[in-house]
């Protein structure tokens, strides 16, 4: 018997050996040769989409091109005006050293060199600088505010995932409860009421996951619009329709069954950030912010305007070459010109003495509303970041249990079916609560960085 089993094994063995393999088959792919379902983004591809895609931040990055090409030409002198010359007339004469004679023009070639006011070029080079850094200031500016849109509207997506998740979960719990009172009223334990209020729950909670889907599509072409995706992107387009069929199902059936799970566009968790944070470090990483360095450039820059506009009285040198084309000679000239003040000059350094008193004065005001904001945005953080896990410790995960208790008690006949629907309907409201916290506290976050001018937690 023993042989027989061997000899039976070793012949299933080459059969299977000899079998030609099963070839697995590809994914179905659209027309350009790619997979049909979207890769679901993470926190950082997107930020990665945003920087390198998003319009307002392409002009801000132009306007520091603009600038470093303008820093470039303050470091040059006047351009220099090169003529071709000509002496026309009758009779010997002579005329900025070029000699006529009758019956014969004379032509030459002449360069003159305009310069500016003595050490003008040095100060008109220092403030170009600072109107470069004041740029690059508004790009970190428009970089971290589009930042914190990106995360926002990221965590938006993410919230409104997860409300299809509760949605979903209510589902699953609302056809459990309807299954419990169909059993009931099969056996006689339980009046026909139940049943009917037990589907009308059931219904309730499918258009409640109709909602959720809607919400969820309208977030997600938000973030699209701040990545710069099209809006028929396969992405969008997936959830989109996915919506669409729901919006469009009977009432009669659910489009989702709880073990599926719909296409999510982003991978990521509304989990609450674990990063330790002090308010005096955050107010010294506040004095880096773009916006105070934006007003510090802007501050230097008009004292040396100021400085620019003083030296509008220094002497002004110029040179001049010229060349006599017929007659082999040259001429060289030198000049050193002192502007006569009439009181445009001084009163325009006067102009900018006051526009240098009133960047200072925006500088302090700048300084003094950040620190307001730090400080408001740090005790908005930590209540929402308290808030949230009290709300889970000593709401949610009571809820969670009154529910499974209460159910026992439903399924003994021990409890009447009306304080179960109570039961029920108060854990729904309370997981979706729970999403709002959590968002909560990442908008409150992500306005923290906002002012502080940094990032506070690594992003994913």
């Amino acid at each position: 018997m023993t042989r027989k089993r061997l000899v039976l094994w070793l012949l299933a063995a080459v059969a299977a050996w000899s079998a030609p393999a099963v070839r697995a088959e590809p994914p179905p792919s659209n027309e350009n040769g790619t997979s049909q379902q979207p890769a679901p983004w993470n926190l950082q591809a997107a930020l990665q989409q945003a920087w390198r895609a998003n319009p307002s931040l392409q002009a801000a990055q132009d306007r520091v091109h603009q600038a470093e090409w303008a820093f470039q030409a303050s470091g040059s002198h006047p351009s220099a005006n090169l003529a071709l010359g000509s002496f026309q007339g009758r009779g010997s004469a002579n005329a900025n050293g070029n000699y006529l004679s009758e019956d014969r023009g004379d032509y030459y070639v002449s360069v003159t060199q305009p310069f500016l006011p003595l050490g003008a070029l040095d100060t008109r080079r220092k403030s170009a600088y600072r109107d470069l850094t004041q740029a690059r200031a508004a790009y970190a500016q428009a970089r971290l505010e589009l930042t914190q849109e990106v995360q926002d509207a990221f965590d938006a997506v993410l919230a409104a995932q997860a409300n299809i998740g509760v949605s979903r979960r209510n589902l699953q719990l609302a056809n459990h409860v309807l299954d419990i009172t169909a059993s009931r009223l099969r056996i006689g334990s339980g009046p026909r009421v139940d049943q009917l209020n037990a589907t009308i729950q059931r219904n309730r909670i499918r258009q409640e996951l109709v909602s959720a889907e809607t919400d969820c599509a309208q977030a997600v072409t938000e973030l699209s619009g701040l990545l710069n995706l099209k809006a028929d992107s396969a992405a969008a387009d997936t959830l989109q329709r996915e919506s669409r069929t729901a919006a469009t199902s009977p009432p009669n059936q659910s489009k989702l069954q709880p073990s599926e799970i719909p296409p999510l566009l982003v991978q990521g968790s509304l989990d609450v950030p674990d990063a330790p944070l002090v308010l005096a470090t955050l107010l010294e990483f506040s004095d880096t912010h773009p916006r105070l360095e934006a007003a510090r450039e802007s501050l230097e820059q008009s004292h040396h305007d100021r400085v620019l506009s003083q030296q509008q009285t220094n002497p002004t040198p110029a040179a001049s070459f010229a060349y006599d084309l017929l007659r082999p000679t040259y001429v060289f000239g030198l000049s050193l010109s002192v502007p006569l003040d009439w009181g445009a000059i001084r009163n325009e350094v006067k102009q900018k003495e006051a526009v240098e008193r009133e960047r200072q004065h925006l500088l302090d005001n700048q300084r003094r509303s950040l620190t307001t904001q730090v400080q408001s945005a740090f005790q908005a953080y930590q209540g929402a970041l308290q808030n949230a896990r009290t709300y889970h410790q000593d709401v949610l995960l009571p809820a969670e249990e009154l529910t499974r208790i209460t159910e026992f008690g439903y399924r003994q006949s021990a409890v009447p079916y009306l304080q179960y629907l109570n039961v029920e309907q108060q854990l729904s409201a309370i997981r979706r609560e729970q999403v709002d916290r959590q968002l909560a506290v990442r908008k409150a976050l992500h306005q923290l960085e906002l002012v502080v001018g940094r990032q506070l937690a690594p992003v994913p």
